[in-house]
């Protein structure tokens, strides 16, 4: 669905079932609304407990074959997607020193080395820099 169509991806959630996702954040978007979504993709919420991840050719089908008799997350699988979907939108992302083109496209940071960032007064820079620095590969936290 392109920006400047008069559909948007809300209408199509609307009249849908069930979801084929590849990598969208539209598959946790259905599954707020409690349809089932089908991970063809290794995208990063993948086997969270909320989808249902296809693992090849036939595993595909035979998800797809149990989802069109029941058609709808258990209550347990939606309230996991709204824990996900909280932390993905306010814990893990983090305000980041970026330079915008005048049109708003992204043009780098504004430091050129982490050291430099790491003196930032920003805690979050801090917090975020040392996570890197140490092979940390989770940014959710909190001192």
């Amino acid at each position: 669905i392109d920006p400047e169509m008069d559909i948007h991806s809300f209408s199509i959630l609307d009249v849908s079932t069930i979801g084929i996702v590849h990598t969208s954040t539209v598959g946790i978007e259905m599954a707020l609304q409690g349809k089932p979504i089908v991970l063809i993709s290794d995208t990063h919420y993948r086997g969270k407990g909320f989808t249902f991840d296809a693992t090849s050719e036939a595993n595909y089908f035979e998800i797809l074959d149990n989802l069109i008799k029941t058609n709808k997350l258990k209550e347990d699988q939606v309230l996991l997607a709204r824990k996900y979907f909280y932390l993905m939108m306010f814990e893990y992302q983090h305000f980041m020193p970026i330079k915008l083109s005048n049109s708003g496209v992204f043009n780098g940071y504004s430091d050129k080395t982490f050291s430099h960032m790491n003196d930032s007064d920003e805690t979050e820079i801090n917090r975020i820099v040392s996570a890197m620095i140490t092979d940390r590969s989770d940014f959710v936290f909190r001192q």
